[in-house]
């Protein structure tokens, strides 16, 4: 967890590179900046020069800023990812820790699993976005106090 507070100032240059000073601005870990996460995964899609080191280097720096605004809004934590974890999973998280508290204790979620889920299913026409899953956990957080 030593690399969340440089993944996270790595995250807000590149997102100046690509989208501005103002959008860095709006990096204020509130619901609404998520829109910008949005933003950089459809960008991302209509850069063709993207290596794989390079979407996994932008996916990772994105989970952390998602994992910050539920940890920051709904009172979460961040724990290790353990391997017991890791047989549970879909998607593997890289050794990334995943969040526990924002709802009971015992209910995890794994920021970088839920962006590797928007890139993969991303399409122009998308209607969803990252700010709906965090409703959702919003929503659970509430209904589970």
């Amino acid at each position: 967890m030593n690399d969340r507070e440089p993944a996270l100032e790595q995250f807000k240059i590149f997102v100046k590179e690509l989208l501005g000073e103002m959008a860095v601005k709006e990096l204020n870990y509130n619901p609404s900046s998520l829109k910008i996460l949005d933003e950089l995964i459809e960008l991302a899609h209509k850069r063709e020069n993207l290596t794989e080191i390079d979407k996994k280097w932008i996916m990772v720096r994105m989970a952390y800023y998602l994992g910050e605004c539920i940890i920051r809004n709904l009172n979460g934590e961040w724990v290790p990812f353990n391997q017991k974890l890791k047989k549970l999973r879909m998607y593997t998280t890289d050794g990334i820790p995943v969040i526990e508290g924002y709802a009971p204790k015992g209910y995890y979620y794994s920021p970088l699993e839920v962006i590797y889920a928007y890139w993969l299913n991303w399409n122009p026409n998308q209607k969803k976005k990252l700010r709906d899953s965090y409703d959702v956990l919003e929503k659970e957080s509430k209904l589970k106090k």
